[in-house]
Formats: C-alpha cells, structure tokens, sequence
C-alpha cells in the first residue's frame, strides 16, 4: 500500500530490526539494497542494479508503467539472486513521477482520520478528474497556517498504477509492504543529517528529477518537485527559479543553508556549483557518516557515490525497521 502505516517523512530511527531489503525501480534499472543495523550503525551488506531495456517500463501517473512484465521480472530474479538470506518483506522505491506530492490548505479538519481521507479523496478527484475510487492518498498532518487553516502534506497516486507494482512482486514472491516514491525515501535516508533547528532547504537531486524542501525549525512549510533533473542542461537555472519561487511565497523566510543529497554523485563539482551560484551556505551530505558498506565497494568505486545511487532503495529498506512484524 502507499504509504498507509506511517508517516511520509519518518522521524529519527530507533527500535530496529535486524536485516531488511529494499528496491527502488525507475524505467532504466533496478536497484536493490540489504542493510542492517549493527551496534556501530547502519551496513549496506548488498547492493546491485540491474539494467533494465528500453520500452519494459514507463514512469507515468496516469497510463500504464509495467510494458514488458516478462523483462522486469527477470531483472528483480537477477537482482534478488545475491541476497543474503531470504526475504518475504521489501520496501519499495516507484518513480517520482508515479506520485504527486505537495501542501495543501484545508479551512478545518474533520474529527477523524478516516473522514478526513475522505475529504482528500474528494478534493483530489475533483482536482485531478479521477474516476470514483480511484486514487491512492496518504496525508501527514503539518500544522496549522496563518489565519488558522491546516496544512497537511499530501501524497497521491493512481490506484492501478499502485497495484501494477503489487501484482509484479506478487510474481516473485514478495510483499511490497511500504510503496513510496523515490524523493521520499531517499530523503528519509538522509534526514537524520539535517538540523532540527534554522530555516534550512533539502534538495534531492535525481538524473530526471529534483525536489526541494524547505524547513523551519524542523517544520516543513514548502516542498516542490521538478521533471528535469541533473541531465537536463537547464538544471541550475531550474532550481534557482525553485527558490525564488519559494521566496515570493515566503518572503521572509530566507534559507540559511542548502543541503543536497545527490542520487547521482558529483558531490565537489555540485558543491563548487552552487556555492558561486548565491552566497547560500550549502553542504552535499556525506553518505558516509550514515552508512558504511560491508564487505566494502570495488576498488574502484567510491563508498560516497554508491551509497547515494542506492540513497532510496537503502532509505526504503530502513522503513521497514519503523514497522511491527
């Protein structure tokens, strides 16, 4: 289900489990994550990706994403084929582009969650002309707004889409147990590296995507997502026009600090980019003071850039360490 148990953005880790996978699927691979909690910390214990052929998925929020289940069953068999142990329960990484995620404002709440669900789900079928029943919602209360109002960040997806995913790990014998998009888990990933204190921004960057959110003092007020990522040549300019969108709605609300978690490494030139960019204080997190890698990567690889690339399928694996069972 999407995102039903817990809360989006996931507070600080505590009462772990000891091993638990996660996958994250895009339309170019699939990526699979085995962590565990160790007294020291987290371990990435195995990770693999496997490439997946032009036309076998699309990521898209209405029309259908699995084109060749056959392909994409093979790669997860592939992917699945190292595991350490077996495993009935992964978390699960679906494309940004699966899910529309943003702040709403609501005059007042219902009493109850179930009824307030209900609200969204008429709220969101009349905004995105969805057939009855067919949307998939999950909300996390933000607090009230000025003037009284109530924020609550919403996430919503289309229900057949959703259960595409489901029927395909159905076909390997696994229980997508959480299903968020990749933005979400690969932020919760690295939230434990942000202060609670400060008006700060998050920036997940992604090849095809990047989002950004805004906090104060630990308190999200903005959050906006972009289709054009690290490989579109007008990256830079786009996540300025983000800010500055950002600070017409808040003009008071100046950024201290931008940090960024990258899914596609480059971590000194991002920094040298964005520092002549505005005098902003930026920082690109260091994946590895939040997990290290056992038995270690290849050589040639750097531990920084393959725990980034894995970011959302280790983020969706430590969800499941939230959850009972």
């Amino acid at each position: 289900m999407l995102t039903i148990r817990n809360n989006l953005l996931a507070p600080m880790i505590s009462h772990f489990r000891q091993r638990y996978a996660g996958i994250e699927i895009s339309p170019t691979a699939v990526k699979l994550a085995q962590v565990e909690k160790a007294k020291d910390g987290w371990r990435l214990l195995h990770f693999k990706r496997v490439a997946l052929p032009e036309a076998t998925l699309q990521a898209s929020f209405r029309a259908q994403n699995i084109l060749d289940e056959p392909k994409l069953t093979e790669a997860l068999h592939e992917a699945l084929a190292g595991l350490d142990g077996r495993t009935s329960r992964v978390g699960l990484s679906i494309p940004n582009e699966n899910v529309k995620l943003s702040i709403q404002k609501f005059d007042a709440l219902p009493g109850s969650r179930p009824e307030t669900e209900k609200m969204i789900v008429w709220w969101a079928e009349k905004t995105f002309r969805f057939a009855p029943d067919s949307a998939q919602i999950s909300f996390q209360p933000l607090g009230p707004a000025a003037g009284g109002s109530q924020r609550l960040l919403v996430s919503i997806g289309n229900r057949e889409v959703i259960r595409e995913y489901e029927r395909l790990f159905k076909l390997v014998k696994l229980d997508p147990e959480v299903i968020r998009p990749t933005r979400i888990n690969q932020f919760n990933f690295y939230r434990s590296l942000l202060p609670d204190t400060g008006t700060i921004a998050y920036l997940g960057l992604f090849e095809n995507f990047f989002c950004l959110f805004v906090f104060e003092d630990s308190r999200l007020t903005f959050y906006h997502g972009v289709k054009r990522g690290f490989s579109n040549l007008h990256f830079f300019q786009d996540v300025d026009m983000t800010m500055q969108h950002y600070l017409g709605l808040n003009p008071d609300g100046e950024i201290e600090k931008l940090f960024v978690g990258s899914q596609v490494g480059f971590h000194r030139e991002l920094e040298e980019v964005f520092k002549n960019l505005s005098d902003m204080k930026v920082e690109i997190l260091n994946e590895d003071s939040l997990i290290s890698i056992q038995p270690g990567p290849a050589p040639e690889a750097d531990s920084r850039a393959v725990a980034g690339a894995y970011a959302a399928a280790i983020g969706a694996a430590q969800t499941l360490s939230l959850i009972g069972g």
